[in-house]
């Protein structure tokens, strides 16, 4: 892996009534010219930024943008097609090594990249509140039932409103392997949700087991004082402490568990539908004297708009990741099933992508979630900007605003594409 940062690189500020510009040269090593420019314009809450990647002309090699900029809690999102969800954090490098090495895929086939549809970034799809301070995001869900012939009717609504609020959700029985082993699934669970108590669920009974008593007596304490009960047990580790390269995340107390029980099956669904009203508003609450053991949490969201890139990873230390170029010659490169073959001006594959490249983005923060923050109208605007232009013949004074359709409410429906009726 070759960065930026190992080589120096000019840069020139510039500053007029319309805002601020940094404009910086470089190289990666012996790899490509890059120019990056970063914008800042007055009264508009986003960096505008560009990287232009000047005549490259090398091979198999991956571009990637890097925007290091954490936030305390945060998982994942990203917006796909009509739907924004929670992914899981990426695996490319040992922890503590972002910036300075990346896992040999030879060894380490799996590093979670994502499709970069629109936007992507650090926030939360639902998250898990346990009294006032403690919060735990959730992006990507296991729902274990007692059997798998019970998964069905007692866990089907409540993964419906986890996608409903984001949440990247997987049903599983307790007497079958977990879901968190890369070698057959294509990503891992961050939180794990069970169904019933260790009477019921022998998944819940061997969570307690490893957990220290004291959630197992809480548990016992609101089933005997209201017949139903939501109990958090913490993992035995913090998340990035466990997700690394080659993770397994199946053991019981490899991610915390939010356990929802009843004193009898009549309870147990009503703990269940209370829990799928919670969602409504993509946060559980939980009241437990028990400790919930959440590392801290800041209700902030950060994230990178594109205008359409290969792929996007956020790793476990908050570093924003998207690759923005792959130059590669393996198949099909170069293969053509209708003559005559087309290449690039000088005569190589397309594949390789040996031009001049200008590569788009921009950097937005808010307090909240990405609802809050209202991300897909935000990257809608930048994907689709307006454009100025001057008519070629004078005309009649045109409105300060107009419209040939109108969407209502304008923050929840987005329009992606219309067409008149007919064959105009």
């Amino acid at each position: 892996m070759v960065c930026s940062s190992e080589s120096p690189a000019q840069v020139r500020a510039y500053r007029c009534p319309l805002g601020q510009r940094l404009v910086v040269r470089g190289r990666i090593g012996t790899v490509l010219r890059y120019t990056q420019t970063l914008t800042l314009w007055n009264g508009v809450p986003r960096v505008d930024c560009r990287t232009t990647v000047d005549g490259f002309t090398g091979e198999d090699r991956l571009l990637r943008l890097r925007w290091p900029c954490p936030v305390p809690g945060a998982m994942p999102v990203s917006e796909v097609g009509d739907a924004v969800v929670g992914r899981g954090f990426a695996l490319l490098h040992s922890p503590g090594e972002s910036g300075r090495g990346s896992v040999d895929t030879a060894d380490h086939p799996w590093t979670l990249d994502n499709p970069a549809y629109g936007w992507f970034g650090l926030s939360s799809a639902a998250r898990v509140r346990a009294g006032s301070d403690a919060v735990r995001a959730v992006s990507v869900a296991e729902v274990v039932s007692p059997g798998e012939k019970m998964s069905g009717p007692m866990a089907r609504e409540l993964m419906v409103a986890l996608v409903r609020a984001g949440v990247t959700a997987t049903c599983s029985g307790a007497d079958k392997p977990r879901y968190g082993n890369l070698d057959v699934d294509s990503n891992l669970p961050d939180t794990r949700i069970a169904l019933g108590g260790p009477d019921r669920n022998v998944f819940t009974k061997a969570v307690l087991a490893e957990a220290d008593p004291a959630y197992t007596a809480e548990l016992q304490r609101q089933l005997a004082e209201t017949g139903r009960a939501r109990v958090w047990v913490p993992a035995a580790a913090p998340l990035p402490a466990v997700w690394v390269p080659g993770a397994d995340l199946r053991a019981a107390d490899a991610l915390p568990v939010l356990v929802i029980d009843g004193r009898d099956d009549a309870n147990l669904a009503a703990a269940i539908a209370s829990v799928i009203a919670d969602l409504g508003d993509a946060e559980i609450e939980v009241s437990q004297q028990a400790p919930p053991a959440m590392q801290p949490f800041e209700a902030r969201t950060v994230a990178l708009l594109n205008r359409g890139v290969p792929s996007f990873a956020v790793d476990a230390e908050g570093t924003l990741h998207t690759a923005l170029m792959r130059s590669c010659t393996g198949w099909p490169s170069g293969v053509w099933i209708d003559e005559p073959r087309r290449t690039a001006p000088d005569g190589s594959n397309f594949q390789l992508q040996h031009w001049t490249h200008d590569f788009d983005y921009a950097l937005v923060c808010a307090d909240g979630d990405w609802r809050r923050a209202g991300l897909p109208a935000t990257s809608a605007q930048f994907s689709h900007p307006l454009i100025a232009v001057t008519p070629r013949k004078s005309a009649a004074r045109l409105p300060s605003a107009g419209s040939l359709l109108q969407v209502d409410p304008a923050d929840a429906v987005h329009l992606g594409a219309l067409k008149a009726a007919g064959n105009p």
